[in-house]
């Protein structure tokens, strides 16, 4: 049945698209699908497999590398192309193989267990339920089913491990510092989102200072660690708190750090003494396994 919502209706041919794939024997391609820090656009990246988190089905490894991304807020010039604007879903699929063949050729093979997810999956999002696996949560949700633009108790299962990232009863596959206890009050912040390889140091500071979901045990923080996959990558002291959008970036839009009822602090690079002891430490076994919340209290 046709949705009443042409926007829902373009994320729906997305969606569509990648089953067409799967149709066509590329069963190892995977979503992974979030929403906006604003809250007002749904996002969904395309990759293998081999890109996507064994702890987490439909949480990408690294959104850089092997992924073709799609915002609700292209419209109808789906992945940024101005000639798909009448598109349907089999259209979309046959442009996908010729503009991203590194992408959908790394995906190629069977995966049955997954095709049989996403055709469940479909069904509840032509009903307007779209899959989310990331988003800057008020709380965090369970772990029973993938949250759907209606909410945590979608009905829709976790869908089948990924690939990439930590394995069970091993080590992450990418192996940086040893652990490291953490002594000082600290707000664990990870930045998955807007991480990237060589990213300025005014960036990755812009990327971790706001916008959070913070209660007042916030003000217990003295310092705030950027952390990507479970490494810290710098570590910053906490000045002062500020609603979200009321100081000044210079690297993110306003739309995107301008949110009522969030947070955001001010703050500088650690002092040497401190920075020192956790930069480039990893913090694996720090969460629990398909933990979502961005943000996490140590000793406040």
């Amino acid at each position: 049945m046709r949705h009443p919502d042409p926007a829902i209706r373009r994320c729906l041919r997305v969606l569509a698209a990648v089953h067409e794939l799967h149709k066509l024997g590329y069963q190892r391609l995977r979503i992974a699908p979030e929403m906006s820090p604003a809250g007002t656009s749904w996002r969904c990246g395309i990759t293998p497999v081999t890109n996507i988190r064994h702890d987490h089905g439909a949480l990408a490894s690294d959104l850089a590398r092997l992924t073709v991304h799609y915002s609700s807020g292209m419209s109808n010039e789906y992945f940024g192309w101005s000639d798909a604007r009448h598109d349907n879903a089999r259209d979309i699929a046959a442009k996908l193989v010729a503009r991203f063949p590194e992408v959908i050729e790394a995906a190629r093979g069977r995966d049955w267990a997954y095709v049989g997810w996403y055709a469940e999956m479909l069904g509840i999002a032509e009903r307007g339920h779209l899959p989310v696996a990331y988003a800057d949560w008020y709380e965090e949700p369970g772990r029973r089913w993938l949250p759907t633009t209606a909410g945590f108790e979608s009905g829709l299962p976790m869908p089948p491990p990924g690939e990439a990232g930590p394995q069970p009863g091993g080590s992450p596959t990418r192996i940086h510092g040893p652990s490291v206890a953490i002594s000082e009050p600290v707000l664990l912040i990870r930045i998955s989102r807007l991480y990237r390889p060589g990213m300025s140091a005014e960036a990755l500071y812009e990327a971790t200072r706001g916008v959070w979901v913070l209660g007042v045990r916030r003000e217990r923080a003295r310092f705030a660690f950027a952390v990507f996959d479970e490494v810290v990558r710098e570590v910053y002291e906490i000045e002062d708190w500020h609603p979200a959008g009321s100081t000044p970036y210079a690297t993110r839009t306003s739309e995107d750090v301008s949110r009522r009822g969030r947070w955001e602090f001010t703050g500088r690079v650690a002092p040497a003494n401190v920075r020192e002891r956790y930069l480039g430490r990893s913090l694996a076994g720090t969460w629990e396994q398909g933990a979502a919340n961005p943000v996490t209290y140590v000793n406040c």
